[in-house]
């Protein structure tokens, strides 16, 4: 599948647990694995892949549900990825940008899913 802001990748391992997770690129070509703190990330993993191989359909650019482990999240909250992948709060100067919260339900919790922008960019020095 290959529209704009979606796009297929090969699993690089059994992602199915990580749906609505950050995932990155992974060795080989068209490969994806999950995300780890603060790296560049291809986008956000839609379905559950369980095995290599698979299919993994990724929003790269776009609206997409994202998986909260950050309860400090707010609506307009610029996002990273975190250790397994989650959505958590980017604010580190040289940080990848994987997104912007969109949706706020007044308090976030680990593991909700909240609806999210997803681009990428870098914290800019902005000291001068």
């Amino acid at each position: 599948m290959s529209e704009w802001g979606h796009e297929s990748f090969e699993a690089a391992a059994d992602l199915s647990s990580y749906q609505y997770r950050f995932v990155k690129p992974s060795s080989g070509a068209l490969k994806c694995t999950i995300a780890t703190t603060g790296s560049k990330n291809l986008g956000v993993l839609q379905n559950k892949p369980d095995a290599a191989g698979k299919a993994a359909d990724v929003i790269i650019c776009g609206l997409s549900k994202v998986y909260i482990n950050d309860a400090s999240l707010a609506l307009g909250s610029l996002l990273r990825s975190d250790t397994i992948g989650a959505a958590a709060i980017a604010k580190v100067v040289g940080q990848c940008i994987s997104g912007m919260l969109v949706d706020d339900a007044g308090t976030e919790a680990t593991g909700d899913i909240r609806w999210a922008k997803i681009f990428q960019a870098e914290v800019a020095d902005t000291s001068g």
